[in-house]
C-alpha cells in the first residue's frame, strides 16, 4: 500500500481533470483529487469537501489572488505534514514565505465575501471552517473527533502514556490501522467522544441503512437492484457488472448513466 503510495505521489499531479465525469458530460467535468488520508469524521470530510468546493468557485470567478500561489504544492505538503511544531511555513511563487492557517484565512474571507449567503450549507460551511482555523491556533482539544489527524494524534498519545511506550513502538502502528476500521464495534474512531458541535454534526448524518441501501438516482443503486435481480434466478445466469455496464451470459448488456433509472439495452 506505502508503494503504490508513494507511486501515485511522485508520478502524477494532485489534481487530475478525469475523462469520465460521471454526470452530465455536456455541462460537467470530474477533478480527481489525489491526495489526503481517508477521513473517519463525517465532520471532516464535510469540511473537505466543502472547502474545496469554495475555493473551486473562487477559481472560476477569478477571486483568486496571485500572491497566494505556492512555489511547490507537493513539497509543501509533505512540510506540513511532517511539522511537529505546527509552525506550517510555505513558501509561495513570490519568494515569500507565509503560514499554512494564513492561506486558509484568506480563502475563507475571500469565501465569506463573495460566497457567504448563497445557501444554508455554504452558511455552515463558512462558520465551521472558521471555528476549526481558530481551534487549530488555540484548541486543539476542541477539534477531537472532527478532525481526524488530531483525534488519532490524541488516541495515540493516550495509549502510549497508558501503556508506557515510545513513538517507535510497532504496537502503535495496529492502533493506527484500527483507527480506520469502519466497523463500528472494531474501529477506534467510534469509541471517541467529541464535542458538542462536533457530536451534533457526526451524528445527525451518520445513517446506518447508507450501508446497505445507495441513494435512488445514482448507479450503485442500478447495480444493487441487478445483483439482487440476478440473485434471485438461483444463481444459474453468470453475469459481470462494472462500473458503467452490467453484462448477462446472453451477452445483453446495459449501460447505466449517472441515474440508474436511464438504462438503454444494447447488443454486445
Amino acid at each position: 500500500m506505502n508503494d503504490i503510495y508513494q507511486w501515485v505521489q511522485f508520478n502524477r499531479a494532485i489534481i487530475n481533470a478525469r475523462d469520465e465525469p460521471l454526470a452530465d458530460y455536456r455541462k460537467y467535468r470530474r477533478l480527481h483529487l489525489l491526495i489526503g488520508d481517508s477521513n473517519m469524521s463525517p465532520f471532516a470530510t464535510a469540511l473537505k469537501i466543502g472547502t474545496t468546493a469554495c475555493v473551486l468557485s473562487l477559481l472560476e470567478d477569478g477571486r483568486l489572488p496571485r500572491d497566494l500561489v505556492l512555489a511547490d504544492a507537493v513539497q509543501s505538503t509533505r512540510d506540513i505534514s511532517r511539522d511537529t511544531t505546527q509552525q506550517w511555513i510555505v513558501r509561495l511563487e513570490n519568494g515569500k514565505s507565509i503560514g499554512a492557517l494564513d492561506v486558509q484565512w484568506e480563502f475563507l474571507q475571500l469565501a465569506q465575501k463573495h460566497l457567504g449567503g448563497s445557501s444554508a450549507e455554504t452558511n455552515w460551511l463558512l462558520e465551521s471552517w472558521g471555528f476549526v482555523l481558530e481551534a487549530l491556533n488555540q484548541n486543539h482539544q476542541s477539534l477531537i473527533g472532527g478532525v481526524d489527524w488530531i483525534t488519532k494524534k490524541w488516541l495515540l498519545e493516550t495509549f502510549m502514556e497508558a501503556e508506557k511506550l515510545t513513538w517507535s513502538d510497532p504496537w502503535l502502528q495496529s492502533i493506527d490501522l484500527e483507527y480506520h476500521n469502519i466497523d463500528p464495534v472494531r474501529g477506534l474512531f467510534f469509541g471517541v467522544t467529541p464535542g458538542k458541535r462536533i457530536a451534533e454534526w457526526n451524528n445527525s448524518v451518520r445513517r446506518p441503512s447508507a450501508t446497505h441501501i445507495s441513494p435512488a438516482n445514482t448507479r450503485a443503486s442500478g447495480r444493487a437492484h441487478a445483483v439482487a435481480f440476478f440473485q434471485s434466478q438461483g444463481g444459474g445466469l453468470p453475469y459481470v457488472i462494472n462500473w458503467d455496464s452490467i453484462a448477462c451470459d446472453s451477452r445483453d448488456f446495459l449501460l447505466t448513466t449517472r441515474k440508474w433509472k436511464s438504462f438503454w439495452p444494447s447488443r454486445a
